[in-house]
């Protein structure tokens, strides 16, 4: 029992984000400002991740696997939505008075150029040297 409602539970999440998602794809196709988006590939990727590994966690509970198996397919369902998440709320935005940022969780933060100081590179450039 408790396996059912552990699946019914991610698969009509899942089910509603790759709604979701294929909306937010249209919608950014259509989009009139400029904005920089997360590559479609890492859409695709949680898409086929969470579905294949959803499929599995169905025949794991119709096979008797037990609770530990469903939960462990389970995760990466969820893992593979994490992506699908990620590729939908992560943006930024930008014109010519600054840029916005969205993160992760959906919250954004807006800058203008004035506030930009500089570059940072995390590696010592190899042409300088």
């Amino acid at each position: 029992m408790a396996n059912q409602v552990i699946l019914i539970s991610l698969t009509v999440i899942f089910v509603l984000l790759c709604i979701n998602c294929f909306v937010q794809h249209h919608r950014r196709a259509v989009r009139r400002e400029k904005a920089l988006y997360l590559p479609n590939g890492i859409l695709w990727i949680g898409m086929i991740c969470g579905a294949v590994f959803l499929v599995f966690a169905w025949l794991a509970a119709e096979q008797d696997g037990g609770i530990g198996l469903t939960i462990t397919f389970g995760g990466f369902v969820l893992l593979g939505m994490l992506l699908m998440v990620g590729w939908r709320n992560c943006y930024i935005v930008y014109d010519k008075q600054g840029f916005t940022q969205h993160n992760f969780l959906g919250m954004q933060r807006s800058f203008s150029y004035d506030q930009v100081t500089g570059w940072q590179l995390n590696k010592p450039n190899p042409m300088e040297a």
